[in-house]
């Protein structure tokens, strides 16, 4: 589908587009953090809600690494966008991505569910309880192992529905500004 827009709103477009880059350049120049890098804009907008229950929670803004850390445990996290309706019919159609050939095994995950318009999360799973980590962990290797049986060796995506994280025994439900956290 295309959509081409007419010169006022593009104007307009551009003109926004040149605030936020202003924005942008500024706080990298400060702190070496671009805000419009798609993993700092989600680290950004969970950080309040997972350091308010864990109060070791730290993000790391580098692009290698563990992306965050709660004292000496590292986090993997993964970010998707669902559409509203979706939900609201009860579609658990979320889906994480990870490399097939990355490091695939962590001691903690969270998986954050993001409004698709508004980017605000929804729903964060915060997967740290051994035998949940170990499902986790799992799945992914068998979803590499089928991966490397079909020889696609181009494309190295394997996916974790939220299905499988919708089935995990979990400690406690908490609602933070307006985000479903489960703990996991």
């Amino acid at each position: 589908m295309s959509l081409y827009l007419n010169e006022a709103t593009v104007k307009e477009l551009r003109t926004s587009q040149q605030k936020i880059y202003g924005l942008r350049n500024k706080m990298f120049e400060k702190y070496g953090v671009d805000l419009l890098d798609t993993d700092t804009a989600s680290n950004l907008a969970s950080y309040r809600i997972v350091s308010s229950y864990d109060k070791n929670y730290v993000t790391n803004f580098a692009r290698n690494g563990e992306d965050a850390k709660s004292g000496d445990v590292c986090i993997e996290k993964k970010t998707t966008r669902v559409k509203p309706y979706k939900r609201k019919l009860g579609y658990p159609k979320a889906t994480f991505l990870f490399h097939a050939e990355g490091d695939l095994e962590c001691e903690r995950y969270l998986f954050e569910c993001r409004d698709y318009f508004t980017l605000k999360p929804v729903i964060i799973y915060d997967v740290s309880k051994p035998k949940n980590v170990e499902k986790i962990i799992k799945h992914l290797y068998d979803k590499r192992d089928a991966w490397r049986v079909k020889g696609k060796k181009k494309h190295d995506v394997i996916i974790l529905p939220e299905t499988l994280l919708r089935q995990l025994p979990g400690t406690k439900e908490i609602t933070i500004q307006e985000c479903k956290v489960k703990i996991l």
